[in-house]
């Protein structure tokens, strides 16, 4: 398994738009995706922002609140996640529960603090389960 980690130079509206820009990526490169995120209220906000972030881009996409297999490629909930799917890009600020389930792990850091910190911690937990680590400076 695989982590990587994006530090970002960044604002938290700044990080937004990155991890969209992130997630087209990932899709393009056919992978299925299940971006992990605190509540309700802000996969609402990363799906709407998804729809208008590049007038030239398409990312199919939808909020997932079941445990029944999604049928597109980006999965966005704050509910945990039950089923298999290639990336799990992690938006919050724990080690979710069910991060097996996934190949790769995707963790976006702000210029914060405390979200560096809390990166440091995730970072030791995952280097302690022998995930392959990679860091981006951005």
């Amino acid at each position: 398994m695989r982590a990587d980690f994006y530090l970002l130079s960044r604002t938290l509206s700044e990080t937004s738009l990155f991890v969209c820009q992130l997630l087209q990526k990932i899709y393009e490169k056919n992978f299925s995706i299940y971006v992990y995120v605190s509540s309700e209220e802000k996969a609402k906000t990363l799906d709407a922002l998804l729809w208008t972030f590049d007038d030239t881009s398409f990312i199919p996409h939808a909020i997932h609140k079941n445990d029944a297999t999604p049928s597109i490629p980006v999965t966005i909930s704050h509910i945990p996640s039950t089923f298999k799917q290639q990336v799990l890009c992690n938006l919050t600020f724990e080690i979710p529960s069910f991060y097996e389930n996934y190949e790769r792990i995707v963790e976006v850091v702000s210029q914060e603090e405390e979200q560096r910190e809390l990166a440091r911690k995730k970072y030791q937990f995952y280097q302690k389960s022998n995930f392959e680590l990679q860091t981006y400076s951005l």
